[in-house]
Formats: structure tokens, C-alpha cells, sequence
């Protein structure tokens, strides 16, 4: 099994964050993540986890995933 798999996987059970499990009246209000809404907390991730030796590798799948995740998620704002 793949890194980013793997990873996926793990994080599936911790993060219930899939849009189609949020009622309807959760899915009207509220701001969309954008990517663009989190570059600056992905480089600071990166920065951190370079520094902690995290194989590159890793580091991308976990971007994948975040973004994967996130963007498109509507939140309260």
C-alpha cells in the first residue's frame, strides 16, 4: 500500500471532514476553503517537517491529503 494511501487511511477514522455527512442548513452558511486559503499553513507544515526530518515523500502525500480534505469545505466564519 502506498504512502499517501496509508496516510489517507489513518486519517480517515480522526477526521470525519466529508462534505456529504454535514446537514443541508451546515452546507448554506459559512465561508469556502480555497487552496489558496491555506498555502501559508501548508509552507509553515512544510518548513516544520523538513526541519524534523520528514522524507519528502511524506510530506506531499499530507499536502494531498489536506487539500483533498479541506478545499471545498464550507465552514463557519
Amino acid at each position: 500500500m502506498g504512502a499517501s494511501k496509508q496516510a489517507e487511511e489513518e486519517l480517515d477514522p480522526k477526521l470525519n471532514l466529508d462534505y456529504e455527512t454535514f446537514r443541508p442548513e451546515e452546507r448554506e452558511s459559512g465561508a469556502v476553503i480555497r487552496e489558496s486559503h491555506l498555502e501559508n499553513v501548508l509552507w509553515e507544515m512544510e518548513l516544520a517537517l523538513l526541519q524534523s526530518d520528514v522524507a519528502m515523500e511524506a510530506l506531499e502525500d499530507m499536502k494531498a491529503i489536506i487539500k483533498k480534505r479541506l478545499v471545498g469545505l464550507r465552514v463557519e466564519s
